[in-house]
């Protein structure tokens, strides 16, 4: 639409002082020239016979009208329609030069026009098919890239279920022996039935990793995490938290509805929440866990602010480094427009998450 329009202002301008029929003219030529950057041949077509009939209008004016040809010869090009624009080529410019000869203009000028449009249109067509041949390239380089890619993929999913999948199901096999032996105290069984759980869901989760990585699928959430809200994300960490031995306690400000989305990326941080608690938390210090909802507007659905308190460890308190877990717990947030905050406060250790709400 704009191309036709401003092709028409260009004609227009000119036409305006020949006649009415040049006025119409022009207006047909622009608006076949925006037409032929989705249907060339059909605007080609459109133009030629614009053309023709000029011929044996008197001859009617075309101007500036003309560069609807370049256009649709360009876009026939790019669209791969060779054939078709050099058919399109030969037919324009025959007919302009008729024009030229009915007009009763010089024999130079017609020859010095006809090398000009010959120019024009023959670097039309080479600059279009040079074109297309470079995206072409480019969507062929891109298949063999993401081909590539997949094979990596499939290859690392390969490598994880012969080293990681297997190992994890060793360590379950195991603690349930060691479960079962006779004589085990019913203390030490339960924490190697609490083993058994955590490698046997961490199988699990590996498994449909690898799956997703063969399939070159997006990585989802958490199996155990599908279906679940925020209250129940936190739930599930007091549970695993208290079961490692922390005394957790949970407050809730308001109500946390998030997209699935979001859900699954808090329910990942949340893993790595609770991996730093176990690593380094103090078993004698309570573990807080806050969430509330952030302000929101009539245009935005609230967003959502995790804090995590722990207390930590004697002998972590000065040797505390920051790993590879946290980075990537920013870098899931940063996908949801989140952000993460990880500081100590002398013994404490501080973990907030904020996901702002979402723009309707």
């Amino acid at each position: 639409m704009l191309l036709a329009l401003l092709l028409t202002m260009a004609s227009v301008s000119v036409a305006a002082g020949e006649s009415v029929l040049a006025i119409v003219i022009a207006v047909i030529l622009g608006a076949a020239g925006g037409l032929s950057l989705r249907h060339p041949l059909f605007a080609g077509a459109i133009i030629g016979l614009t053309f023709t009939f000029a011929v044996f209008a008197g001859p009617a004016h075309v101007g500036p009208g003309s560069l609807a040809s370049i256009v649709a010869i360009a876009s026939a090009a790019g669209h791969g329609k060779i054939l078709g624009a050099i058919m399109m080529s030969v037919w324009h410019v025959t007919t302009l030069m008729a024009i030229s000869a009915v007009r009763g203009d010089e024999a130079a000028y017609m020859v010095s026009e006809l090398l000009l449009w010959i120019v024009l249109q023959g670097g039309t067509l080479v600059a279009a098919t040079w074109g297309r041949r470079l995206f072409e390239r480019s969507v062929a380089e891109r298949a063999r890239r993401l081909s590539e890619l997949s094979d990596q993929r499939r290859a690392i999913a390969r490598e994880l279920h012969d080293t990681g999948v297997r190992a994890m199901t060793e360590v379950v096999m195991l603690a349930e022996n060691a479960a079962l032996r006779p004589g085990t105290a019913p203390s030490t069984a339960a924490e190697f039935r609490r083993i058994s759980s955590t490698s046997r869901r961490a199988a699990d989760e590996m498994r449909e990793l690898l799956e997703q990585l063969r399939g070159s699928h997006e990585v989802g959430s958490p199996a155990h995490a599908r279906g679940a809200c925020v209250e129940d994300l936190l739930e599930m960490l007091r549970g695993r938290l208290a079961a490692a031995g922390f005394s957790v306690r949970v407050a809730s400000e308001g109500e946390c509805s998030l997209p699935d989305r979001e859900v699954a990326v808090i329910a990942r941080c949340l893993e790595e929440v609770e991996a730093n608690v176990v690593r380094h938390g103090d078993r004698a210090a309570p573990v807080a866990i806050m969430s509330e909802s952030l302000p929101g507007s009539s245009v935005a659905e609230p967003g959502l602010r995790l804090a995590v308190l722990n207390g930590m460890a004697p002998d972590d308190r000065h040797g505390l480094r920051g790993g590879a877990g946290l980075e990537g717990v920013r870098e899931r947030l940063a996908a949801v427009g989140g952000d993460l905050e990880a500081r100590c406060e002398g013994s404490t250790f501080l973990t907030r998450i904020d996901i702002p709400g979402e723009i309707r």
